[in-house]
């Protein structure tokens, strides 16, 4: 057995994404593997996934340095996967930049965002940062994740929330006349990934994984609406109107606003990103979009 997989932490493990590799771990990892899951909460028990047994640590908190050293010192994982937040390997890295852990070097497995390439450096910049400290330390074959917006379960909280209103109102409004491409990308094809990246200890590098092809916000509530079998009722609302209507929003209800100005700028950035280096290292086959938001529409009925 490669040394690699003697030990695997998965960090965030309760989510939608993380939940589906954890399934997908304890079919494909080898029988005397370690597979440790941490969450929040310190209490430590044993769980079983299809008959593979788990040790879970509930009450981590991996924004604390603390707690990853802690988890170091009784386990010593060869593989780290950091499903719950790019921004938690900050926290790793303060631990392994310390002098007496310049001699363990652990394969990282770190699931960023395609949001490093937007245009608004307010929101960019940090994830910027994050990738360069990643490739930057002492890791063996660190492999970078950087998925676009993830849809497909009931419990999804982006595409969910289009379901839900369409199904109410019979109708979706599309901020700037549905202006803005973008490549929305089936949960399951996500975890496929981090698990084949787990498992094939050889690769290292950055991959963007993306959904099939290119869409805008017109084919994304189009295909909502076939798959809710609802007649299409688009309401287009030019640019300056929306900006108007964010505005405003943010005036009278400040943070509760469900829309901001920046996020209508985020809305016509062009977030559709190749992802032939998945294809090739990974064998990546993604859904459409078609065939994954009616299996959503499935699962939330």
């Amino acid at each position: 057995m490669n040394q690699n997989l003697n030990s695997i932490l998965v960090v965030g493990s309760t989510g939608l994404v993380s939940g589906e590799t954890m399934k997908l771990l304890c079919k494909s990892v080898p029988g005397k593997s370690l597979i440790i899951s941490a969450t929040r909460g310190f209490k430590k028990e044993e769980i079983k996934i299809n008959h593979k047994t788990i040790r879970n640590i509930r009450g981590f908190d991996a924004t604390n340095p603390y707690n990853w050293e802690e988890i170091i010192k009784l386990y010593k994982p060869s593989t780290i996967a950091i499903i719950s937040n790019c921004r938690h390997f900050l926290a790793l890295h303060k631990v392994i930049s310390k002098e007496e852990y310049i001699n363990y070097s652990p394969r990282v497995i770190l699931v960023g965002t395609t949001g490093v390439y937007s245009p608004t450096q307010k929101y960019s910049n940090l994830y910027k940062e994050i990738e360069s400290l990643f490739f930057s330390s002492n890791l063996y074959n660190p492999v970078l994740i950087r998925p676009s917006l993830i849809y497909g379960d009931k419990n999804d909280q982006n595409m969910n929330k289009v379901i839900s209103f369409i199904k109410k109102y019979k109708f979706w409004p599309l901020l700037c006349n549905g202006r803005g491409d973008f490549q929305p990308v089936y949960y399951k094809n996500v975890s496929e990934i981090i698990n084949k990246a787990i498992l094939m200890t050889d690769k290292c590098g950055a991959y963007n994984v993306t959904g099939k092809t290119c869409i805008n916000y017109i084919d994304m509530a189009s295909c909502i609406f076939k798959s809710l079998d609802i007649p299409i009722r688009l309401i287009r609302i030019p640019d300056i109107i929306s900006y108007i209507i964010a505005y405003i929003m943010e005036f009278f209800m400040k943070n509760n606003s469900p829309i901001s100005v920046e996020q209508i700028n985020r809305l016509i950035e062009n977030k559709c990103f190749d992802h032939s280096m998945s294809i090739k290292d990974f064998e990546y086959s993604p859904l459409s979009f078609e065939e994954g938001i009616k299996l959503q529409v499935k699962s939330s009925i």
